[in-house]
């Protein structure tokens, strides 16, 4: 399946904008679901203090963090000095890689 460069582009981009749309009604809902939290958060705070409980505190709100991608796989760096490969070759210490 040899597809030109143009048509890579161009179903990247529709990648892009499909889940560029999703994000942002995903963002819509925690802007919404935020709001209820803080009505739901003054309706908690006026009964706690009519009845002696203690009130929610403001940082107990939703956050929403960016998470950045994973970090890439790295392998890990084989020994390089003759000495290290001999003593991995015959087992006889285990070779600690750097």
């Amino acid at each position: 399946m040899n597809r030109s460069y143009k048509e890579w582009l161009a179903e990247g981009e529709s990648l892009y904008s499909s889940l560029l749309n999703e994000f942002e009604q995903v963002k819509g809902q925690i802007d919404e679901l935020e709001k209820q939290m803080i009505a739901k958060r003054s309706e908690v705070n006026e009964l706690a203090s009519i009845i002696g409980k203690p009130v929610l505190d403001q940082a107990q709100r939703l956050s929403v963090n960016a998470v950045d991608a994973p970090p890439q796989f790295q392998p890990p760096r084989t020994p390089t000095s003759s000495a290290s490969i001999a003593r991995a070759l015959t087992g006889d210490v285990a070779v600690k890689l750097l």
